[in-house]
């Protein structure tokens, strides 16, 4: 006797939300190990050829590579920050207009920081 998908007694169950969380999943652990590579090599960098003031930094931080990395970069923590924090409210915050309004107001968050950090890097290719 054949059942309906997502029926009872065997049949399948629908995947779209198993899907969702192994992306989510997947870019966690992206985001982690760009965020990680990023910050090794940046202490590597410093602790090699620290600049001398406030002059190398800019010109350091002018050149289009570094900026394309630091871009990255603020996108790669948004983009952990905001899977995270929306995980944990998924497990811990009870569903209804408490948990949507935490994700909401976490998403304006998120949202804010990413504007403000490319914002940030922008800037920096303006010069002093």
């Amino acid at each position: 006797m054949a059942t309906e998908p997502g029926g009872h007694g065997g049949g399948f169950r629908d995947a779209g939300a198993s899907r969702t969380g192994l992306w989510a999943w997947w870019w966690q652990r992206l985001s982690a190990l760009y965020i990680a590579a990023f910050l090794v090599l940046g202490i590597v960098w410093l602790t090699v050829a620290p600049p001398s003031g406030y002059g190398q930094w800019r010109i350091w931080l002018a050149y289009d590579a570094v900026r394309l990395a630091l871009a990255l970069f603020v996108a790669a923590v948004g983009v952990h920050a905001y899977i995270g924090a929306r995980d944990i409210m998924m497990d811990y915050v009870p569903e209804g207009v408490v948990r949507n309004a935490a994700v909401v107001i976490w998403v304006l968050v998120a949202a804010a920081f990413l504007a403000w950090g490319w914002l940030w890097v922008v800037d920096l290719g303006a010069g002093p």
